[in-house]
């Protein structure tokens, strides 16, 4: 974390930080398979980390990242946080 440019997170980073299982029903529950979750995942998870941590530190509250995960979540998918 810090200031500055978000940093590209590579597909393998992802799969290899998460438990192939979980991967494989996460993957399920949002009706696609696991390759493309991990592509949607590296693409999404600098913006999501950014939005998570405001001035490049983590928050100390939960307004700091405001709304939680689904205003981040909403954000990222152009929903304004809704």
């Amino acid at each position: 974390m810090g200031r500055g440019e978000n940093h590209p997170v590579a597909r393998h980073e992802v799969e290899h930080a998460f438990d192939p299982a979980e991967l494989d029903e996460a993957a399920r529950r949002a009706g696609t398979d696991r390759g493309t979750l991990l592509d949607e995942l590296s693409r999404m998870l600098p913006g999501m980390v950014d939005g998570m941590t405001p001035h490049g530190r983590p928050p100390q509250r939960r307004e700091e990242i405001g709304g939680g995960i689904p205003g981040v979540l909403g954000r990222l998918l152009g929903a304004g946080g809704r």
